[in-house]
């Protein structure tokens, strides 16, 4: 039996994370115990040990929010108990990590709208400290648009949202609508590209475009972009693979079971261009 910490279900990309995951564990004559995380500190503490003291052979921890790891963590680690961590890695203990090289997702966004030649451009995302995987993909961002000939954004072209946008069923409504954003694109009107964190994002900045009249907006965002738009629509994504993530993730867990030997895997992704 396997615990699987996810915080979140509501989105495409953490559904085909989890698909690859259980496809992989399953084939392996594992169970799995699944317990969605929704506050960082308090909720991973109590389903950590909830799990431990249901009688888990292994631990896949998935992206839960936050730099810092608690200390029941960091014991496990320290105790060699068979773990994964999924989209969130340490780096100051030997653990085994599965990852996307988040930093090279946010160069490939800011390449690619500086080889459309669409600038300004701005940027929604998430606070830097919502985890370490927002604050590499914004550097990313704006080393795609230096190296590319664009200066970088400034803050005043930079929307940082709530993360609590992710909370209730927001995920799930498809009339929702974010007024922060919203406000940030008519207000700006010189803008003619926005690059969105994930897909999410993407989708409430496709909804907000077509609201104020800027059907001529170009987005791009990270995650492909599972939601219906009549006239706005991401005109690329970088794909994380989240299938492959999970598969490689099980496989990591699995062998964890049998030895103490720590494994990194880094998941290149790679631009997807959705219209001609």
């Amino acid at each position: 039996m396997i615990g699987v910490l996810l915080p979140f279900f509501e989105f495409h990309y953490a559904n085909t994370l989890f698909a690859g995951l259980e496809s992989a564990l399953s084939s392996s004559g594992y169970h799995v115990v699944i317990r969605k995380i929704e506050k960082a500190y308090g909720d991973e503490t109590v389903a950590v040990r909830d799990l431990i003291e249901l009688g888990v052979e292994g631990l896949a921890i998935v992206a839960i929010q936050d730099e810092h790891f608690m200390p029941d963590i960091l014991r496990l680690v320290l105790d060699d108990f068979p773990l994964v961590f999924v989209e969130k890695n340490i780096r100051d203990l030997k653990a085994n990590n599965v990852y996307s090289d988040t930093e090279k997702a946010g160069f490939l966004m800011g390449s690619y709208l500086a080889a459309q030649a669409d600038n300004p451009v701005g940027l929604v995302t998430y606070p830097s400290q919502f985890s370490l995987g927002v604050k590499e993909r914004t550097y990313g961002f704006q080393m795609g648009l230096v190296q590319n000939g664009l200066s970088p954004l400034s803050e005043d072209n930079q929307l940082i949202v709530p993360f609590e946008l992710l909370r209730d069923r927001n995920q799930l409504d498809e009339h929702f609508e974010c007024a922060a954003i919203t406000d940030f694109i008519t207000q700006r009107t010189e803008l003619k590209a926005i690059a969105a964190a994930d897909a999410f994002l993407a989708k409430l900045v496709c909804r907000a475009c077509e609201k104020s009249g800027r059907d001529d907006m170009k987005v791009v965002c990270v995650d492909y972009p599972a939601f219906h738009s009549q006239h706005v629509y991401p005109i690329a994504y970088v794909d994380q693979s989240p299938y492959e993530l999970g598969q490689s993730a099980a496989n990591v867990l699995i062998s964890a079971i049998h030895s103490q030997e720590k494994q990194e895997i880094v998941l290149q992704p790679k631009l997807v261009e959705t219209r001609a």
